[in-house]
């Protein structure tokens, strides 16, 4: 979903800091595969110039995002606050990530 200026449709974007020193592995990137599947809103994961969709797990693997790396994370569509929000809860509790926006 691309789509710019449509009533209802909303793009946030929040960073992270990988604050686990395994990096961004399996068990988190689980977690962040299943989360984003629950909403219709895009999720997308930028971990310097690569990015991957939230709902992929392999592609979450590729970002190689090691401890202390940023990721940027974006949802857009008409569910993108409530997906964030639930984004935001579980990378806290699930993988100790540290919002930083």
């Amino acid at each position: 979903m691309r789509a710019r200026n449509v009533p209802g449709v909303t793009q946030i974007q929040r960073l992270f800091r990988v604050s686990d020193p395994h990096g961004l592995h399996a068990r988190v990137a689980v977690v962040i595969a299943r989360a984003a599947d629950q909403f219709e809103a895009d999720i997308v994961v930028h971990c310097g110039h690569v990015a991957a969709s939230g709902r992929s797990l392999l592609g979450l693997l590729s970002l190689c995002a090691g401890p202390g790396e940023l990721l940027t994370i974006v949802a857009e569509g008409i569910d993108a606050e409530q997906s964030m929000r639930a984004l935001e809860a579980l990378l806290r509790r699930h993988a100790s990530m540290i919002g930083l926006q």
